[in-house]
Parts: structure tokens; sequence; C-alpha cells
């Protein structure tokens, strides 16, 4: 999407509708895999392709895209979903999110639901819509989503990197064909992470391993995981970073002990998204949840927020994307 106003009017709708983009696909087309030896190699290379680094999959300039709930939704609040998307669309949207996890992919070893990430990309490219991946081993505070047969084992336990193999051996052409520009392997593990700061090595071999195994099918798709702002400010941070293509976040201004929102003022935003750039460490960046709760503004909101705070940090955020062009991809 071109740097213009259109990016304002753009999440302007977002505020509007509150939604976003998800698209969820038939679990069918369940598919047996082959159980060959071949695997990911753990604490392979830590330096990423220079080619997968530029996301050469991704359309020239920065982008905006939507995420639909994660649950089912009511009837009605669908087809209010329905009309915003579509008002998206119709204001340049230009990127939409699959989010999956990987024992949903794999329910039973060797066994895949191929359909289910079919569907979810072809929903996306069927709106001319490119498409950011999130198939999850491990999600927010550690859960871990690995297929049941595989619970307990280390994340670079062989076991664990031969059977991602074998599913990025199908996934990543399905990705690059339907439009597909990066693969997320997980979801804020930061939480679990600063608690278990031993956990981190096997976290940072896995995301090299799978890395550097998609890169030996379609060296153009890049491999990143999704992190908070911690990675920013704790240890675990710069390894995990270091073995991904692209750095990811979500970001949101709140206070998680006192579920407030914090400081939204333009000062504030830009200090939030150097400290991405500072942890990117070179890197592009893509921020797969970008999002300030409003609450109502009679009765005062309870997380200390309003219509007007969420447009602060909204218009600050923007301000700060079309300023810098490593910020390509944001999820509203």
């Amino acid at each position: 999407m071109k740097k213009s106003r259109s990016m304002y009017s753009l999440l302007f709708l977002f505020l509007i509708a509150g939604l976003g983009c998800q698209a969820i696909g038939d679990s069918s087309d369940l598919d047996a895999g082959s159980d060959g030896d071949k695997g990911l190699d753990a604490g392979g290379d830590t330096d990423p392709k220079p080619l997968a680094r530029d996301l050469p999959l991704l359309s020239p300039g920065d982008h905006l895209g939507m995420i639909v709930a994660f649950e089912a939704l009511p009837a009605t609040t669908m087809s209010q979903v329905q009309t915003h998307w579509q008002e998206a669309l119709d204001h340049g949207m230009s990127v939409g999110r699959v989010h999956l996890d990987w024992n949903n992919l794999e329910p039973t070893a060797n066994v895949y639901d191929k359909g289910f990430l079919l569907e979810s990309l072809e929903a996306l490219e069927n709106d001319g819509l490119q498409s950011f991946v999130g198939i999850y081993s491990v999600d927010t505070e550690g859960e871990s989503l690995v297929p049941p047969d595989l619970a307990g084992l280390p994340l670079d336990d062989p076991k664990v990197l031969s059977r991602f193999a074998k599913l990025l051996d199908w996934a990543v052409p399905m990705i690059v064909e339907h439009g597909g520009f990066a693969l997320s392997v997980g979801n804020e593990p930061d939480g679990a992470l600063m608690e278990h700061p031993e956990k981190v090595p096997a976290l940072a071999n896995f995301i090299a391993a799978a890395r550097d195994h998609s890169h030996s099918i379609d060296e153009r798709l890049a491999i990143t995981i999704t992190l908070t702002i911690d990675s920013a400010r704790e240890p675990h941070g710069p390894s995990i970073i270091a073995a991904t293509d692209v750095a990811t976040f979500n970001a949101y201004p709140i206070d998680l002990m006192s579920m407030t929102i914090t400081d939204t003022s333009p000062q504030a935003v830009a200090a939030l998204f150097d400290e991405m750039l500072t942890a990117a460490d070179g890197r592009q960046l893509l921020i797969q949840e970008l999002g300030c709760p409003a609450g109502p503004d009679q009765p005062p909101s309870l997380m200390n927020s309003s219509h007007a705070t969420q447009a602060e940090f909204v218009d600050s955020s923007l301000a700060v994307m079309m300023a810098e062009p490593r910020f390509r991809a944001a999820f509203w």
C-alpha cells in the first residue's frame, strides 16, 4: 500500500468495526504423510539468509490488515464483519492473517489436515490479499501446541524437529503458491521464557532449524516468531530474534499488571516503536497485533481509555510506520 491518507481511512474503519481478519477453514481433507527420516537440524546457521530478510514475497511498501475474532461469532456480528471487511478492501487493505496451531494441522502423527490451511489461504487470496501465516508450536504463557505424541519433549528434540520439517515440506509450497509472505512458528512465548530461561536455547534452535529447512524449500519465505515488547527488554530477546528472518511483535499500550492503558502520546508511541526497531537488529518488522482498547466514554472506562485515546494511539502508530520503511505490515 502506498503511504497516503488511505492508511488512515483504513484504520479508521478498523476502529469502527473493532474486528479483524482470520480466515477459518473446514477441518477436512486429512492426508497421511510419509514417515521418512528427513528433518530439521537443530542449531543450524544462525545468520538468516538475506533474501528472506528482505521479504521478497511481500509487495513493496507498507501494508495494513485486520483480524477477525479467533472464536466463532454470532450471525449478526458476522454480518457486520462482512460489511466492514468489504469497506476495508475498498479502502486498500492488502494483507490478511492465517492463524493455525500445529496440533490442529497434525492432529495425529504424520496425518495432516491440509484443507484447513488451504481454505484459509484461498479465502484471503480470493480477496486479493497476501497472507501472513501462523503455524504455532507454542502460544502465550508457554502453552505447547505440538501434536499430542510430542508433548513434553523439548522443541529442539530431534523427533520434534523431524516432524515439523515434514509439515513444512508441504506447507511452505502451499503458503507461497497462495500468496503467503511470512510464517510465524509461535506466539508470545515471552512470559514462559522469563519464568523458565533454561527453555530459551531450545526455542531458538527450533526457530533456526525451521528457518533453514524452509529456506531449503523456498528461500523467499520469511520465518519469524511473534513476540511481545518484553523481548526488547529481557535477556531472552536477542537470541530468539537472531534465529528469525524478520522481527514480529504484538504492540499494545497496556500495563498488564493493572490492565490499564498507558501513555498514548506521540512521544510514548515513538519510544515503543523505537524499542522494536532496536530489538530487530536491522531486520524488517511485522506487527501481528496492533491494538488499543477504547472502552466506553461514559461511564469512564475501567482501563483508563476512550475513543480519543485509541485514536491518538492509531495516529501516532501510523505516523511512525509511514516514516520508517522497516515497518512493513501491521494488523489491527
